[in-house]
């Protein structure tokens, strides 16, 4: 009982020696004849920011879509047109009918605008199908495009629920178009086939000829094709076919970034950004190689130790990047650190963070910062004896699903989301990772 009360108040001391120097913090426990090394420093990172040209889209993002323009004095002029095939059921059979009515629905989720701002619209007629080579934010309208089929000239101001901000548009197609598209089914179903619409309508161009900072966030889309007919009692009824733009079919997303009267070009050095979609990412270098010197840690057969001959384990690993300013957008709501080299095989699957080639952290409002926990990912560096500071992390705005406080599936943010962040060179809030390393 002596003994151990001895042992309690040395502890207590090497505790106490500690909070004297939170910078740089070393010390050994000596229970019995085995040493425990405990060693602690902080890191300033070095980072910057840059302009990101394009993202690949799949079909989890095509559920959400930018369509607008919008202006914000920090990161600029964003332009966001749609592309968009539509599926098509399976048609066995058209009523008798008299009349018809043919017309597109487009509904948003969200929206972003200004006082009594409206969006001038020209939706043209594909003149190809999309392609892979679609899937991307930098796709060119032109190739599936010649604007040759207009199909409607509108300017429209969003309509919405107050509480939600959710709405649809219904724009009524012209009267040849669905002429012939009639036409075209009645065709097919006279050779005996099942009727669609894939061969005959590519799809649907969005092109946003101005606008006046209003942006959608747009959810879901679809044609709807009315057919009035009179049953065998002589009621008048109404059978409806609807064309969605679909998960079995691609709808992508043009985004178009201008900078030249954007302000962050123009601020401080002590500034980073992160902005979707397709805008910029900031890339941060964790200095590997100055960890490994300043707590004396060495590889032998893929194990890491300290000091030569004590097993390497991260006890503690925290990233705190600090929110310096807003603009008119909303933060995001989730940043994701992905090492470099495995950003573009983790967005193709719409990977989970594994915590040693991509960590996430939700945004916590109170402390203003996005927080990040590194033990598995330093662990997982610092024992490879070829670990050198070139493959950077990105922090990358992001999506999550999140199932019982797990995170699910992520994929890149699509909907319009800036923030400004100090990276290491703030003297207030710099960009710093404190690390807790012991040696058994």
């Amino acid at each position: 009982m002596r003994n151990l009360k001895f042992f309690c108040i040395a502890l207590f001391a090497i505790m106490l020696s500690a909070c004297n120097d939170d910078s740089d913090f070393e010390n050994s426990i000596q229970p019995s004849s085995d040493t425990i090394v405990v060693k602690g420093d902080t890191f300033h990172l070095a980072c910057n920011y840059f302009e990101v040209s394009d993202i690949k889209l799949n079909k989890q993002h095509s559920t959400q879509m930018l369509l607008g323009e919008y202006y914000d004095k920090i990161f600029g002029n964003t332009k966001g047109e749609i592309l968009a095939e539509f599926n098509s059921p399976a048609i066995t059979a058209l009523p008798d009918y008299d009349t018809t009515a043919f017309y597109l629905f487009v509904n948003y989720s969200d929206y972003m605008a200004t006082g009594d701002s409206t969006v001038h619209i020209k939706m043209y007629q594909l003149s190809s199908k999309l392609d892979a080579a679609a899937n991307s934010t930098a796709v060119n309208p032109d190739i599936y495009c010649d604007r040759s089929m207009l199909l409607c000239d509108t300017v429209f101001k969003p309509v919405y629920d107050s509480a939600s901000k959710s709405g649809t548009i219904i724009v009524n197609l012209p009267e040849k178009l669905k002429n012939d598209l009639l036409s075209d089914l009645k065709n097919q179903l006279a050779s005996g086939n099942t009727a669609t619409i894939r061969d005959f309508f590519k799809g649907i161009y969005f092109s946003v000829e101005s606008g006046a900072n209003a942006m959608l966030t747009v959810s879901g889309m679809g044609m709807n094709l009315s057919c009035r007919y009179k049953n065998e009692g002589g009621s008048l009824l109404w059978r409806e076919f609807v064309f969605p733009a679909s998960k079995e079919v691609r709808q992508t997303n043009s985004i178009k970034h201008d900078y030249s009267a954007a302000e962050f070009g123009k601020r401080a050095d002590s500034l980073v950004y992160a902005f979707a979609p397709a805008g910029l990412y900031t890339k941060i270098e964790i200095p590997l190689t100055g960890i490994k010197k300043k707590f004396g840690i060495s590889n032998q057969n893929g194990v890491a130790y300290v000091d030569n001959n004590r097993k390497l384990s991260i006890n503690s690993s925290t990233l705190k990047i600090m929110v310096a300013d807003s603009s008119s957008l909303s933060v995001p709501s989730c940043l994701m650190l992905v090492k470099e080299s495995e950003k573009d095989k983790f967005f193709s699957q719409l990977g989970i963070p594994n915590g040693t080639t991509a960590m996430a952290a939700l945004y916590d409002a109170k402390a203003k910062a996005y927080i990040f926990e590194l033990n598995a990912y330093l662990q997982n560096e610092l024992r490879n004896e070829n670990a050198v500071d070139n493959d950077p992390l990105l922090l990358i705005p992001v999506w999550v699903d999140i199932t019982n406080n797990y995170i699910t599936n992520s994929r890149y943010e699509t909907k319009l989301r800036g923030v400004t962040l100090w990276n290491g060179k703030n003297e207030k809030y710099p960009m710093k990772l404190d690390i807790m390393v012991s040696g058994f």
